[in-house]
């Protein structure tokens, strides 16, 4: 047995190429565990970066709550007041919210914010809309209610785009959008309130339903705010307690209690403010938005610092790998000419293999054309090939009789594809032109063929086969099926029918002239349709009988033009068997339509 040092003697380059190998492959190793961090880090800022523009988005959306929300108290107390109420701000809250409507409105060309659902549309409609609807309020042209149920409306669309933004882009698990959804509710029930204590005011009367109400959006809004406390981090919190110290809600309730106490001429009830709670309730919000914020960028500017460290080792890995492998080439020198020479013999022996080809097409298409070229009215074919494969283990024959108007018809299918498929089929075709011309009967044509192949076919190489005896003096067929697909007939009201298969495979086992019983067809009634297997395969899993009937409709549908029907199969995909379709048929037949 040869030793590592015979190697050595018979080829130095031998130990040069083991120690490359020893080298390399750790190099290669530590390359791949950098690229591979260096991947990480892209990934890491990119998501960074979709993070943060999201927490934008949220940013926006939670200004433009707030500032819909005051515009629909000042539009509402105005409503009430029947005008009398004019509050000075409602000319600088407006441009608030113009100023965020066009921001929102921009959406559409940001990224990572869910502006195709059917939210986004409705709320842009609606902003779009807003300056008539404030030329209605202006004119009082509109109810209370319906304009606060139109400011309601695209409120309660915002907070579902908030939510839609933090699942679109993975923010769930990040407390702000839980935060944000608290405080909107809680803001809610100020809106609420706000809407109630206006008509008290305007009374100056409040019932003990009244109270019970106030009292109930009071208790809400406490369990909102209190929520918002178990997701919220220190900075955050500052800004809610000092949310709930100011609670005007407690002060309102007691201005109450003493207005029911006192008699109803009292006058000292005061419209209260509720804009700075939202001013406090934004500013809570946007202060951890804000600290998410700075975290994420400190976060990037991190990853990115490391990111370029990564590409800087990286680029010296690359310059020691290159090295190794110029030293490698120049090794391999001879490994390459040895797969050089292995390429040139390969290429000479497919130009070869092509050759062999092109002279076994000549002498194919030379046996065969002669016999194809014989075809009478109301016989037609159509024959693809396997994907891949120049021959075709399908053939249809036509041949004369001596007596006239009597014509042979062979259709064919070898076992296999291509040319090996191909010449299986050339002594049975040259038994039956022979034996056709000299005027044998389809018996004796059938059984001598059945024989010739039994003797000079391979075991695993068989042969389908149909015969057929046309007459066309008395418009009758004689058919005979040798394990090709069922036959199918088509009279002229388009009912179908199907002959099986009379025989084995030519070439299977011996054949008497007993056991050759051909059925008569009338050519008058019907068309014959013959076919391959390859057609049948090519429905992809159908029901032999499914599969009929949407040849006959095909066929039908296709005025019986074969290589149509044909081209309609090969829409679903390639051929990946060889498709014959024959078909015999009156030619008054052909008119017929579904």
């Amino acid at each position: 047995m040869p030793t590592a040092a015979d190697h050595s003697n018979k080829d130095p380059s031998w130990l040069t190429t083991r120690l490359l190998v020893l080298i390399i492959a750790p190099v290669l190793l530590l390359g791949g565990i950098i690229i591979s961090v260096a991947i990480d880090r892209f990934a890491q800022i990119s998501q960074l970066q979709l993070h943060r523009e999201s927490i934008r988005n949220l940013q926006l959306l939670s200004e433009l709550v707030d500032a819909l929300a005051m515009e629909r108290g000042a539009t509402n107390l105005i409503l009430v007041s029947s005008g009398h109420h004019h509050m000075s701000s409602m000319t600088s809250i407006r441009q608030q919210t113009d100023r965020l409507s066009a921001q929102f409105l921009q959406l559409a060309n940001r990224p990572h914010t869910p502006t195709d659902g059917t939210h986004f549309q409705r709320l842009s409609a609606a902003l779009q809309a807003l300056p008539e609807q404030r030329s209605e309020v202006d004119q009082l042209h509109v109810t209370p209610e319906t304009c606060h149920q139109y400011y309601t409306s695209m409120i309660s669309d915002l907070l579902l785009m908030a939510d839609a933004t933090g699942k679109l882009n993975n923010l769930h698990y990040n407390n702000q959008v839980k935060i944000l959804l608290l405080i909107s509710e809680a803001k809610e029930r100020l809106g609420q309130t706000r809407a109630l204590m206006t008509p008290i005011l305007a009374r100056n009367t409040v019932s003990s339903a009244d109270e019970q109400q106030l009292i109930q959006l009071r208790t809400e809004f406490h369990l909102l705010i209190n929520h918002a406390f178990k997701y919220s981090d220190q900075p955050t919190r500052l800004a809610l307690d000092q949310f709930m110290t100011q609670d005007s809600l407690q002060r309102m309730l007691q201005i109450i209690q003493h207005s029911l106490a006192a008699s109803a001429a009292t006058t000292n009830l005061q419209p209260i403010t509720y804009e700075q709670w939202f001013h406090l309730s934004s500013q809570a919000i946007n202060q951890l938005l804000d600290t998410e914020l700075r975290v994420i960028n400190n976060l990037i500017n991190e990853n990115t610092q490391q990111l370029q460290s990564t590409q800087t080792t990286t680029a010296s890995l690359v310059s020691f790998f290159m090295l190794f492998l110029l030293i490698i080439l120049l090794v391999s020198a001879e490994t390459h000419k040895s797969i050089k020479d292995k390429r040139e013999l390969l290429l000479q022996l497919l130009n070869e293999k092509a050759a062999d080809s092109v002279l076994a097409k000549q002498v194919y298409d030379a046996i065969t054309r002669s016999s194809q070229q014989i075809r009478p009215q109301g016989i037609n074919y159509a024959i693809q090939p396997c994907v891949g494969h120049e021959f075709s283990g399908d053939f249809v024959m036509l041949s004369r009789t001596p007596k006239s108007g009597v014509y042979h018809l062979l259709i064919l299918d070898a076992t296999g594809h291509g040319l090996s498929a191909a010449i299986s089929l050339l002594p049975l075709i040259q038994i039956f032109r022979s034996m056709s011309e000299k005027g044998f009967e389809l018996t004796d044509i059938i059984c001598e063929a059945n024989q010739k192949l039994e003797q000079i076919l391979p075991g695993d190489r068989l042969v389908a086969a149909a015969f057929i005896s046309l007459d066309l003096n008395l418009q009758q067929a004689q058919l005979w099926n040798a394990a090709m697909p069922d036959t199918l007939l088509l009279d002229r009201k388009n009912q179908a029918r199907l002959l099986a298969s009379d025989f084995l495979p030519l070439g299977a086992t011996p054949l008497s002239k007993e056991e050759v019983k051909p059925n008569t067809i009338s050519l008058t009634d019907h068309s014959i349709i013959l076919l391959s297997d390859g057609l049948i395969e090519h429905t992809r899993g159908q029901k032999k009988s499914r599969a009929y009937k949407l040849l006959a409709e095909n066929l039908i549908l296709q005025h019986y033009q074969p290589d149509k029907v044909i081209s309609q199969l090969l829409a679903s995909g390639p051929p990946q068997d060889d498709m014959t379709l024959l078909i015999i048929s009156h030619p008054d037949l052909q008119q017929i339509t579904i």
